[in-house]
């Protein structure tokens, strides 16, 4: 958890009640201090504010190296008074990009604080859960990670350099085999790339018992 020393942080004290100013901004309280809660994956940037079910906004990744770029088109799509906020960032793996990420939030959002959390310990969280083991695939990677107590485990860790692109890929190699499309029909980020996503997203499913089922 990171805090900026030089974060205009005040409370205002009135006869009734103390009041919250972070930022400029005005607060009852902490608990009306929302965070905004960040995950910048290899195809997507998903962003929004804890409590949700959902994120808010969901945006193409321009380059996961380039954080900065990424960060400025979230925050172009959240709310006016969103720099004003702390946000907590979803990471993979331990420890990538902190420094830098923390610079460039501070010194460019000027964000009141700032905290990092695995996006897999976050994963069974929400499920109600503190132990376990999160499969998570994402569009380049998949990541197996066990989770005790809330705590993810870096060593017991694996990462797979497969993901959903190659299940979209195979997709297209086998309607391409049955003549249903022609070769070159779908190039990776084209237009009809989305269209063969989206079928894999609607149609496909998870087969529990392989062999009975083909």
């Amino acid at each position: 958890f990171w805090k900026k020393e030089d974060a205009r942080l005040s409370v205002v004290t009135t006869k009734k009640f103390g009041k919250l100013r972070i930022n400029d901004q005005q607060y009852e309280s902490w608990c009306d201090v929302k965070t905004i809660v960040v995950d910048i994956g290899s195809n997507s940037c998903k962003a929004g504010y804890d409590g949700m079910e959902l994120p808010y906004k969901i945006i193409k990744t321009v380059s996961k190296q380039n954080l900065e770029l990424n960060l400025n088109n979230i925050y172009k799509e959240l709310n006016a008074y969103s720099a004003n906020l702390p946000i907590l960032i979803c990471e993979q793996l331990q420890g990538e990009n902190r420094l830098k990420t923390i610079e460039i939030l501070f010194e460019k959002y000027n964000v009141p604080a700032a905290s990092f959390c695995n996006s897999s310990a976050l994963s069974i969280l929400s499920t109600g859960r503190e132990t376990g083991i999160v499969l998570d695939i994402g569009h380049e990677h998949t990541q197996i990670a066990p989770i005790y107590s809330g705590f993810h485990i870096p060593h017991a860790s694996q990462i797979v350099n497969h993901g959903g692109k190659d299940v979209t890929s195979y997709l297209s190699s086998l309607l391409i085999e049955s003549g249903t499309l022609y070769e070159g029909y779908a190039y990776p980020f084209s237009n009809n790339y989305k269209y063969l996503e989206d079928m894999k997203e609607k149609c496909g499913f998870v087969l529990f018992d392989f062999d009975s089922e083909i």
